[in-house]
């Protein structure tokens, strides 16, 4: 599997970091008030989720793309992807996975050939496009994201074959992120958040004009191999928590405990296991695993840290 990956020494600098700016932080918002937070504020929870954790110093810190076999516990790193690539998703052949990583100062899409160790960028222009997925007919369902001085904007578009644009809105934002396509390319769900704090999972097929449905409360969706479930986070009391559900929303249940905060759930190709990120002690990511039926779980031994699985 796919896996953003750090060192033990990247995962210490990072934690030691982590602790500097979570205590200034801290000390700031002693000294606010409802009137003078500035709107960056508002919306930072937004590229938290985008771009990483809010405050996080990517970029002292950045990790990198690897591969990781959950059986062995053993890691490679693909330095042809460059510091701080993050996955996204994999062809439906596997030999292509697609990947963010920074193009000055924005984030795009690129994509690694797993035979040859060649990459390309996908997406580019004045937007960021920091996530996205393999659709059907060579095309991309990506996020856009739009800087202005007022702050950020998100939402989805659908490219031309190969990626690239002119892209077609597939969604409004004004802030829509993660999407995931199906196995077969040929729908997406993603998180919507049309009031601060509220995600909620939608769902819509490709070449169609329909309106996109409304399912549940959540974040991270993904699907299953066969496209019949999406497997998502919800929060249950003070707990995220793994949930599925099939596509129209129906049948909805936990997946297992809600001992651990469960985040960015990908699920095996064989649809027998999920692994997800949880964390014993913040800020550290750890990679968990569980059956698809919600049973035991493990903790997977990787030396250092590891978040966004891409099964």
């Amino acid at each position: 599997m796919a896996i953003h990956y750090r060192t033990p020494e990247e995962a210490r600098r990072r934690a030691e970091r982590w602790r500097e700016e979570r205590g200034a932080e801290e000390a700031r918002a002693l000294t606010r008030t409802a009137n003078r937070i500035p709107r960056i504020d508002e919306l930072r929870d937004l590229l938290g989720r985008v771009l990483g954790s809010p405050g996080e110093p990517q970029r002292n810190n950045p990790g990198g793309l690897a591969l990781l076999d959950p059986r062995s516990g053993a890691v490679r790193r693909l330095e042809a992807a460059g510091p701080g690539a993050i996955p996204q998703d994999w062809s439906g052949d596997r030999k292509r996975l697609l990947y963010r990583a920074r193009d000055g100062s924005r984030f795009q899409l690129w994509e690694l050939a797993m035979d040859s160790g060649e990459v390309r960028p996908l997406t580019r222009g004045r937007h960021s496009h920091p996530e996205g997925c393999y659709a059907a007919g060579g095309r991309l369902v990506v996020t856009v994201l739009e800087h202005s001085r007022e702050g950020f904007r998100s939402w989805l578009a659908l490219s031309a074959g190969g990626g690239g644009g002119p892209y077609r809105a597939l969604s409004q934002g004004p802030s829509d992120h993660s999407p995931r396509c199906a196995p077969d390319g040929r729908a997406v769900v993603w998180v919507a958040e049309a009031r601060r704090g509220q995600p909620e999972l939608r769902y819509r097929r490709l070449g169609e004009d329909d309106s996109p449905l409304r399912l549940a409360a959540g974040v991270d969706p993904t699907f299953s191999p066969d496209g019949l479930w999406i497997v998502f986070s919800a929060r249950t009391g003070k707990r995220w928590g793994l949930w599925r559900m099939r596509s129209d929303g129906s049948a909805r249940a936990p997946l297992g405990p809600l001992d651990l905060d469960a985040l960015s759930p990908s699920v095996s190709p064989d649809g027998r296991f999920v692994i997800y990120v949880a964390s014993e002690a913040v800020p550290r990511r750890q990679l968990w695993l569980r059956t698809f039926r919600g049973g035991s779980q493990r903790l997977l031994p990787v030396p250092g840290e590891a978040d966004s699985p891409r099964w």
